[in-house]
């Protein structure tokens, strides 16, 4: 996955915060890179093949439209769109 070539540090622990409910703490504070990170997303089935509306939502939220256009073929509009209809959002609203 490129995708995971181009975030920084800061990006990494800003996805690592948002994900907090799905991936234990523990686990998070051991990741030190973007793919293992991906990896510990993919065990917890977060992401998988043909389901990235999780993925998507970590890379909008992070405001890296770039990546969330780039890789995997979606815009801001349609994040927008999909993260009214409730239920969707799998990302607090408090983080």
């Amino acid at each position: 996955m490129v995708v995971s070539e181009e975030l920084d540090e800061a990006e990494l622990a800003a996805l690592k915060f948002l994900s907090l409910e799905h991936v234990p703490m523990r686990r998070l504070e051991a990741i030190q890179k973007a793919q293992d990170f991906f990896e510990a997303l993919q065990e917890k089935g977060m992401i998988e093949a043909g389901s990235l509306a999780f993925l998507k939502e970590l890379l909008y939220r992070l405001g890296r439209i770039d990546l969330l256009e780039a890789q995997l073929g979606s815009s801001r509009e349609e994040m927008e769109r999909e993260l009214q209809i409730p239920g969707r959002a799998k990302v607090s609203a408090y983080r």
